[in-house]
């Protein structure tokens, strides 16, 4: 299940603080839909829940129009019409979580919202600091420690730090991220409980221009014996492909996995191979191609080559129990590219140049067993 945490800033885009109303966007951009289409991309499977702080609803929003009943379910401890910012929780219609209500004599209730999942045995805790009560409530429910996980929008970087001293909790979002970004600070935090096994936790920091916040979001896997890594635009990932092989190649629909003999990780010093895939979620399966040289070097001390591109079906047909030895590795946007050597049983090893495109995630899921 995928989990997340957003400040939407009442769907003003990075624009000022309250205004008339709750709602203030001068030059009228259309933030909303973009926000709608976030929500989208974290709610994917049945179990994924996204809380977002700073909600609201009027004239100029029409929440049940952006997200319909048929699809989606909002939870939240009051009536988000009538307060002007509100955290709230957002399933698929017919998820299995379920809404915890709050104490009676709890202030601020629309600050809070707590969510559990009877068949995943998980209790979750999504809050917005603005308030000295508030952060009695909050200090309280880390005391008692009935939550699993608790997220959202902390408001204050220094008592983050005090609270990353739990003997109970871990926070999953390091000091040096940017959260926050009018005052360039980290003070949203997703604290998990340290009993969870970290190999089942992949964390994923997302940069938006919707919202003044960024966006906190982790997939938590039910099985231990796998440690996921997701790549994004901006992370800089301890994990290298350099000398490893791409044994198998396959594509269901757009998502393009390939299995690996090797994956290297690098931890104090130390190098570490796991055998594990990866996974290119949300691939342009006909922007992607294998070009294969005769001689990447030319012929005759001549600048020139010859060989040929082909699609990801073509190359599979051609080189059936061929394995790509990865010698250099490169990100950039959406391109993914590899270039190596191409082994195959009939022939000596030619040179090849792998281009993977793709606007979803690139997942190392390694097997460390």
């Amino acid at each position: 299940m995928r989990i997340s945490s957003f400040n939407i800033n009442k769907f003003c885009g990075a624009y000022g603080s309250l205004h008339e109303g709750g709602y203030y966007n001068p030059r009228n951009l259309d933030f909303k839909t973009k926000i709608k289409g976030i929500v989208d991309s974290l709610l994917t499977g049945m179990d994924d829940i996204v809380v977002l702080q700073e909600f609201i609803d009027n004239q100029f929003i029409n929440v049940s129009q952006l997200f319909e009943q048929s699809k989606y379910e909002i939870f939240a401890n009051s009536d988000y019409k009538r307060c002007k910012s509100n955290v709230v929780a957002i399933t698929l219609k017919d998820s299995g979580w379920e809404k915890v209500d709050l104490p009676a004599e709890a202030i601020f209730p629309n600050k809070f919202i707590k969510m559990k999942h009877p068949d995943k045995n998980i209790m979750l805790l999504g809050l917005h600091n603005t308030d000295v009560d508030i952060k009695k409530q909050i200090s309280k429910e880390f005391q008692l420690k009935e939550a699993d996980i608790i997220l959202g929008d902390f408001n204050d970087q220094d008592w983050l730090r005090v609270l990353s001293n739990s003997d109970e909790y871990r926070g999953l979002v390091p000091d040096e991220v940017i959260t926050y970004k009018p005052g360039q600070t980290t003070i949203d935090q997703i604290f998990i409980r340290k009993s969870i096994d970290s190999k089942r936790i992949a964390f994923k920091f997302i940069e938006t221009f919707a919202s003044d916040h960024n966006i906190l979001s982790f997939k938590l896997d039910s099985c231990s014996e796998k440690q996921n890594y997701i790549r994004d635009r901006s992370s800089n990932i301890h994990l290298s492909l350099h000398d490893s092989r791409i044994q198998k190649l396959e594509v269901n629909q757009n998502s393009l996995q390939l299995t690996m003999d090797r994956i290297f990780q690098y931890k104090q010093d130390e190098e570490r191979s796991y055998s594990g895939v990866i996974e290119f979620t949300k691939t342009d399966i006909e922007e992607c191609n294998i070009m294969v040289f005769d001689n990447p070097y030319g012929y005759d001390g001549e600048r020139s080559f010859s060989g040929r591109s082909y699609s990801l079906d073509e190359y599979k047909e051609k080189f059936p129990s061929a394995e790509f030895e990865i010698v250099t590795e490169g990100y950039n946007g959406y391109d993914t590219s590899y270039q190596g050597w191409i082994w195959t049983e009939e022939s000596n090893s030619l040179f090849g140049i792998m281009n993977i495109w793709n606007t979803g995630d690139m997942i190392y899921k390694i097997d460390t067993k």
